[in-house]
């Protein structure tokens, strides 16, 4: 089993990132606006719960159902990377494992490695196995939860006439001389 060197993974990361950073959408585009604002028939609504479920069970199926598809390839990727390095820190790790329990000496990048470091070696190959699926946890519920969120706003309005004022105002108030000045703003929806 060939054994790589920290300078190797580092590198085979970066590649690994900058090609997933290439595979990501350029251009992204606004929610197109409405041509009929009216609804048509009020009893199919989007359900937030299907989407939580389609999601749950199959990573990216509930983007398909909220039809943010570009979504997908994103969680793949992701869930992809951090499962292949998993697996990678997994066979290293074993591999330290198997090398102190028989008390084998290694040649590492030049230099001999043997008890302690061997220890070393496998707690960090561990740590970064462990590291590895919580992140692939963690974007697995992010899945879930963009799915539900997605799915709540999906019928949300967004009006071409949305604007936000700011004015300087001055108010006199009633019964009083005085009057205060201030800043006014109105949002108009």
């Amino acid at each position: 089993m060939k054994v790589i060197n920290n300078i190797e993974y580092q590198k085979l990361t970066l590649l690994l990132v900058f090609f997933s950073l290439l595979n990501m959408p350029i251009f992204t585009y606004a929610q197109k606006a409405l041509k009929d604002t009216t609804v048509k028939d009020s009893t199919i609504k989007h359900n937030p719960k299907i989407a939580v479920i389609c999601s749950a069970v199959v990573p990216g199926l509930g983007q398909v159902y909220n039809k943010k598809i570009w979504k997908v390839p994103i969680i793949y990727v992701g869930l992809g990377t951090l499962l292949y390095y998993w697996d990678h820190n997994n066979k290293q790790y074993q591999f330290y494992k198997e090398s102190y329990i028989k008390k084998d000496t290694l040649i590492f990048g030049g230099t001999l490695v043997y008890g302690s470091n061997l220890i070393f070696w496998r707690d960090k190959f561990r740590r970064y196995r462990d590291l590895n699926m919580i992140g692939a946890v963690l974007l697995y519920i992010l899945n879930v939860v963009d799915a539900s969120v997605d799915a709540n706003l999906f019928d949300f309005d967004v009006s071409d006439d949305l604007s936000m004022k700011i004015e300087p105002e001055i108010k006199s108030i009633l019964l009083q001389k005085n009057s205060s000045i201030g800043i006014t703003c109105r949002i108009n929806f």
